[in-house]
């Protein structure tokens, strides 16, 4: 036990001198369902991270992972507006009950809207809004991620990407105000106590605490570790809304 201590107390010693932060506590996960679910995974590729981690934490879950890297809502998604996008995935996937919607903030350079303009953020959210509301209409339950603390770097200006973080913490502040709908949480997973952005955190679970790199190398996506942390959010989340609708 002494030793166990000793280990916790000279890792928090390495966290503050790397500069590094503690992270937020790991949400209650409620109990499993005796009803089978299938669950579809839309957004970019913070939800591909998530997805090759989810099915080994829920083996008692059906996962459908339909993400599409560097994709937004402003534009198309393989060719058609994200609504019909939505649809075609239910259409291949029939027996889909629940929908996990992320997207972070990217959109296709050139972006087809002013990226960042009163115009870009009012067509997110009116293809959110329609999302969900053709979700509600197949009768599925709906949850949405509040996208993560983004990294301080903005995408190249030549990349195939256009992305900002003001921008993309702005539609995760968007998000938080989202109604009717299930929020899960990645803001606090990812980030430290503060709310800030961090690439390593201190915690620990099953084993004693301990500093994790949760994002990757290019501080954009995830690390196995910070996969697990988006899939144990992810599923307190989905549980939660199956205990209690």
């Amino acid at each position: 036990m002494r030793s166990v201590r000793l280990g916790a107390a000279v890792a928090l010693l390495a966290l503050v001198a790397a500069g590094c932060a503690l992270a937020n506590p790991w949400p209650d996960v409620p109990p499993t369902t005796p009803d089978a679910h299938h669950v579809l995974l839309l957004g970019d590729s913070l939800m591909g991270g998530t997805a090759t981690l989810l099915p080994g934490l829920m083996r008692d879950v059906t996962f459908y992972d339909e993400h599409r890297n560097g994709s937004g809502l402003v534009g198309q998604l393989d060719g058609v507006e994200p609504v019909d996008f939505f649809e075609a995935q239910l259409q291949e996937h029939p027996d889909v009950d629940t929908v996990v919607f992320e997207w972070a903030g990217a959109c296709a350079n050139p972006c087809p809207i002013g990226y960042g303009s009163l115009d870009f953020y009012a067509k997110w959210t009116s293809t959110m809004v329609a999302l969900r509301d053709a979700a509600v209409a197949h009768g599925l339950a709906v949850l949405w991620v509040v996208p993560p603390p983004p990294p301080p770097e903005a995408a190249a200006a030549d990349g195939p990407f256009v992305f900002t973080p003001d921008t993309s913490t702005t539609l995760s502040n968007l998000t938080r105000w989202f109604r009717d709908v299930t929020l899960v949480d990645w803001w606090s997973a990812l980030s430290d106590t503060g709310g800030a952005y961090q690439q390593t955190l201190f915690y620990g679970l099953f084993d004693p605490p301990a500093l994790h790199q949760v994002r990757a190398d290019d501080r954009i996506h995830l690390s196995i570790d910070g996969a697990f942390r988006t899939s144990w959010w992810t599923m307190a989340a989905l549980r939660g809304k199956w205990v209690a609708p």
